[in-house]
């Protein structure tokens, strides 16, 4: 009955944990929506350091073949549990403040005042017309309201998804790829060498190596992967790692596909090739769609594009 009950309390923690994770990421995304793209480019950099410092953990405990099995190493067990959930809450505790401290700063609160001066100048001039003034309006909410969007016709989800749609694609494009192939088939591409320790570590190798990957795409979105049709283009040509992937060493049973890339610096180049990509995308994605439609419509497209995202 304890275990039974232990199990649908972790069910509920994880779905609640998952919930508030994509409110709070979509909602940040959404605000840097109201700024340059240099800073959609940042918040997503910073979702890429929190994966490769998962994957760092994980990657210096992949050594450790002997499980707990005393009191005294279960209690240790727990206690590096609540260690690191402890630190878990501090981050989160230090970027809330640091968020609050942002609020505060002189840009944040110049780009409130740049746009309320564009509104009273509109308001002002004779040439202006009726929906030049009012699509102002909407992006002085937007930006006063740390992104909202007002419930406008203009503004509404069917009118920004259509207007995203080819960008809404291609991130679902990157991310069928992605997650495909990461840690579903990656997790079943095992070792050739001989050494026990090396093989043991290699799947976790392998995972910090796609975060790597990722980060580096997520931090330096190259200029040249812009506009529509090369943003779906570079998605669609990302299918390539799926059968190059399926050709990399599998133990006997796991797959049908014969071997044809059977060294580990393959699958360790593909996946960290795959990381790449995939974190060029989905900066250039989100730092492109909220800019590609109307100033009202920015923060519901970044909305839309991370909630694909998530």
């Amino acid at each position: 009955r304890n275990a039974t009950a232990s199990f649908v309390v972790t069910l509920v923690c994880t779905a609640v944990m998952a919930a508030t994770q994509a409110v709070l990421t979509s909602s940040v995304i959404s605000y840097s929506a109201a700024f340059p793209p240099a800073y959609t480019k940042a918040v997503s950099s910073g979702m890429a350091v929190a994966g490769l410092a998962v994957s760092v953990a994980g990657l210096a405990t992949a050594g450790d073949e002997h499980a707990a099995s005393s009191d005294a190493e279960l209690r240790a067990t727990i206690l590096s549990a609540v260690i690191y959930f402890g630190v878990a809450v501090a981050i989160f505790a230090t970027c809330l403040g640091s968020f609050l401290a942002a609020e505060r700063t002189a840009f944040v609160r110049m780009t409130r005042l740049e746009q309320t001066a564009v509104c009273e100048t509109l308001r002002s001039d004779e040439a202006a017309t009726t929906h030049e003034v009012a699509e102002c309006n909407e992006l002085a909410t937007h930006v006063n309201t740390g992104g909202g969007c007002p419930q406008t016709a203009g503004c509404s989800m069917s009118k920004v998804a259509q207007n995203v749609f080819p960008y809404a694609l291609a991130m679902v494009l990157n991310y069928t790829v992605t997650i495909g192939l990461f840690p579903a088939i990656t997790g079943m591409i095992s070792s050739v060498s001989d050494s026990a320790a090396w093989q043991r570590i290699f799947p976790a190798s392998l995972f910090l190596l796609y975060n790597i990957g990722d980060l580096v795409g997520r931090t330096f979105p190259p200029p040249w992967l812009a506009g529509k049709r090369r943003l779906l283009l570079f998605s669609l040509c990302r299918a390539i790692h799926v059968p190059l992937f399926m050709t990399c060493h599998m133990p006997l049973g796991k797959s049908t596909v014969p071997t044809l890339l059977g060294v580990d610096a393959a699958p360790m180049l593909l996946v960290l090739i795959l990381g790449v990509t995939n974190g060029m995308l989905t900066s250039s994605l989100l730092m492109r769609a909220p800019h590609a439609v109307p100033p009202a419509q920015a923060s519901r497209a970044a909305s839309l594009l991370s909630l694909i995202h998530i």
